[in-house]
C-alpha cells in the first residue's frame, strides 16, 4: 500500500480556497471563524473580507497546521521561518 505523494501547497488568496483545503479537518463554520480572527488582527478594519493576505494564510497555517495531504512549497516554510506571525 503506497501512501499517496503529498501535494505541494503554494499561497492561498480566498477564504473560499482556505475553507476547501481545511474541510476534511474542521467544519466550513470553523474555518471562517478561525480565518476571520485572524483577519481582525492584521487588519482590524477589514469586514467581510473575501481575500487573505499571505501572512493571514501563514498565520493560520502555523495555528491549525498544514492541510491534510499537503506539505508547504519551499517558499512558504522560508515565508514562516522569516515573518512575525501573531502566533
Amino acid at each position: 500500500n503506497t501512501a499517496n505523494p503529498m501535494k505541494v501547497l503554494t499561497t492561498v488568496k480566498t477564504k473560499k480556497q482556505l475553507t476547501a483545503l481545511y474541510l476534511s479537518q474542521y467544519s466550513e463554520k470553523n474555518v471562517r471563524t478561525y480565518i476571520n480572527d485572524i483577519i481582525a488582527q492584521y487588519r482590524p478594519n477589514a469586514i467581510n473580507s473575501k481575500n487573505i493576505s499571505l501572512q493571514e494564510f501563514l498565520t493560520f497555517v502555523e495555528l491549525y497546521g498544514t492541510p491534510e495531504g499537503y506539505t508547504l512549497s519551499d517558499e512558504l516554510q522560508h515565508e514562516i521561518k522569516n515573518r512575525k506571525l501573531k502566533v
